[in-house]
């Protein structure tokens, strides 16, 4: 009867230590997510050289990624050469921006956002986003 006690005893453990590993295999993989790295800037120059570096950086981490351009934007302004109101003479001024996207995976554990940030250019702007 004794006997018989302990061995439901220890079926029951066993039962709740798969459940645990379970759950704890679960929280291991919602740990591990992709985070996205937008960046913005209107000189081109600054950004391809600041990819580069991210690039460099990923590749020294090991951790694997993706990049790739987004469709660059125009926005065009116009102004009154004159304080006067006089249609003819107006210019024309263009503001072009270039943008970018790097998809990275990580874990908690290894997080390179001090990485990122470092020496980032004051042209360049940039989103972060997590994603599943």
């Amino acid at each position: 009867m004794v006997d018989n006690l302990v061995l439901l005893l220890e079926d029951d453990q066993l039962k709740v230590n798969q459940q645990l590993d379970e759950k704890n295999k679960i929280l291991l993989r919602n740990m591990n997510y992709t985070i996205q790295l937008n960046l913005k800037s209107s000189n081109l120059e600054s950004l391809i050289l600041y990819k580069i570096l991210l690039k460099r950086i990923f590749n020294n981490l090991n951790c694997s990624y993706s990049n790739f351009n987004l469709p660059t934007t125009k926005r065009r302004i116009t102004l009154n050469k004159s304080p006067h109101v006089y249609k003819k003479a107006r210019e024309q001024f263009e503001i072009f921006t270039f943008r970018s996207v790097f998809l990275f995976d990580t874990s908690l554990t290894n997080i390179p956002l001090k990485y990122i940030l470092l020496n980032k250019p004051k042209t360049i702007s940039f989103k972060l986003k997590k994603r599943k």
